[in-house]
């Protein structure tokens, strides 16, 4: 604690008189910058770091740093009282701007960065033609970037593993408008676009995108609705339209021929006889993709944390391309939940109004019981079915049927598939390995491995447990991305 030699009172006068934006230099460089017809925002707290002026069309930040705050090496003057304080504030203020240029040069942008003294100089002349300059070396850079288009993006999984890989996703394409203000809000700089691709054209997709025909950096995935080839048994009516949405997806490959493709979805749409898979591959062969690899995965193989069997195919006209191999290190349920891992002890029905979403199902005060007499750490409903007063009668039957309903998850292996009902104790073996509860929405979100700090937005439970339940989890992602990469580099 250091002591200031000025009252409280006075400080905040002294403090107030400080501005921290529009000051005469501010607004003389703006209207250069104005009068050379560069457009820009100012002072935008929608990016990262408030750039003073942010150029979106040449992707260019500018910060007019202050000689004072940001310790300039010419003119900063650490005042003599309270030195360790100052020497701390300007310190991390610094180190702030160096996390703020990596976070731009990361995305590719360009940071400008103008000390206050030079602005006040007489003789400066700031080149205002650097700035195409130099985004005409970042479009060089971007022209040999990989570049992707989700279809069927759903919250964006696919799109967030490969944006964490390097690969600029351009958009994300969704006919659920429900799952557009999670998708935004997590990946910063990628369009999404409600659009259903069994209506939506290739030119319109051209058109909104401005993208180009035959890019061998461009990726195309889809995460298809898996509802109508799913071994759950679930009315097949509401999914008949989407049963055969690869070969709508097709069209868009036909014309665009992106260098790369993904296709994600459950086993049975590649088992299935009416499955429209071997006419899918056939067309990609015919357009000259050389290299397809194909085949149903269990992802728990590959670090997920749950039991989740999935059909992969990768697809490429410009390498060799394989699907990736196991992980080697497997996670479990331990792993990633439980108070260890951030995850406080909670009761059925509790609402977890922060973005953390530590928010569970409300139990009927039967359930509750059903639960409390359930075994921890992998137990079901045997322990308590034959009990008269808590039997089920949609099981009475047959005991054997359905069994992991109503069951506790095991600690020390990996969840079942997380699917849009995992909060739901009824529908599967959804309950936590020792709370008298199903699980929470982020806990169903960390089995598909979103992080932490990614937002669900929506109306209700019920909505955000789809979105996680349909994701493709962003770390499996990463491996595709990762492996589509490694394929052009091996070259």
């Amino acid at each position: 604690m250091y002591t200031d030699i000025v009252s409280k009172n006075k400080r905040s006068e002294i403090m107030s008189r400080v501005k921290n934006r529009d000051s005469k230099l501010e607004v003389s460089f703006r209207k250069k910058l104005w009068n050379r017809g560069f457009r820009y925002l100012k002072n935008s707290g929608k990016h990262f770091g408030k750039p003073d002026v942010v150029l979106p069309k040449y992707e260019t930040v500018i910060f007019i740093d202050s000689c004072f705050w940001h310790g300039c090496e010419k003119h900063y003057r650490p005042p003599k009282t309270r030195a360790k304080f100052w020497k701390e504030k300007i310190e991390r203020n610094k180190q702030r701007d160096n996390e703020v240029n990596i976070h731009y040069e990361e995305k590719g942008w360009k940071v400008i960065r103008i000390w206050e003294h030079d602005l006040k100089s007489k003789d400066f002349e700031f080149d205002f033609e650097t700035i195409k300059r130099k985004n005409s070396l970042f479009e060089a850079e971007k022209k040999n970037k990989f570049k992707a288009v989700d279809f069927c993006c759903g919250a964006g999984g696919l799109t967030h593993g490969f944006k964490a890989v390097g690969i600029d996703v351009i958009a994300g394409i969704d006919n659920d408008p429900s799952c557009q203000a999670t998708f935004e809000k997590n990946n910063e700089g990628t369009v999404f676009l409600e659009e259903d691709i069994t209506e939506y054209s290739p030119e319109d997709l051209e058109l909104d995108l401005k993208i180009e025909k035959k890019d061998d950096r461009m990726i195309f995935a889809v995460c298809a609705p898996c509802q109508f080839w799913s071994v759950i048994q679930t009315n097949k009516e509401k999914s008949e339209k989407t049963k055969n949405i690869v070969l709508d997806f097709l069209r868009f490959v036909e014309y665009f021929k992106p260098g790369f493709v993904v296709v994600e979805n459950v086993p049975g749409i590649s088992s299935k006889p009416e499955s429209p898979m071997e006419k899918f591959v056939a067309a990609l062969q015919r357009m000259g993709y050389d290299s397809v690899a194909r085949g149903v995965r269990d992802m728990f193989l590959y670090g997920i944390p749950q039991k989740r069997r999935r059909f992969t195919l990768l697809a490429s006209r410009v390498s060799e391309i394989s699907l990736p191999e196991p992980a080697g290190k497997t996670r479990t349920v331990r792993d990633v939940l439980g108070v260890a891992n951030g995850f406080p002890k909670i009761e059925a029905g509790t609402r977890d109004e922060t973005k953390f979403l530590h928010t569970s199902a409300g139990l009927s005060a039967k359930n509750l019981e059903r639960l409390r007499m359930t075994k921890k750490d992998g137990g079901d409903r045997s322990d308590w079915q034959r009990k008269k007063a808590y039997q089920l009668p949609c099981y009475a039957s047959d005991e054997k049927k359905f069994p992991d309903t109503y069951g506790r998850m095991w600690w020390d292996r990996p969840a079942p598939t997380i699917t849009t009902k995992f909060f739901s104790v009824s529908n599967g073996r959804f309950a936590h390995p020792e709370e008298n509860r199903g699980l929470s929405l982020r806990e169903g979100a960390t089995l598909q491995t979103f992080p932490k700090e990614y937002e669900f937005i929506g109306t209700g439970m019920g909505p955000i447990a789809k979105m996680i339940g349909n994701a493709f989890p962003p770390d499996f992602a990463k491996l595709i991305g990762k492996r589509i990469v490694s394929s052009v580099e091996n070259i």
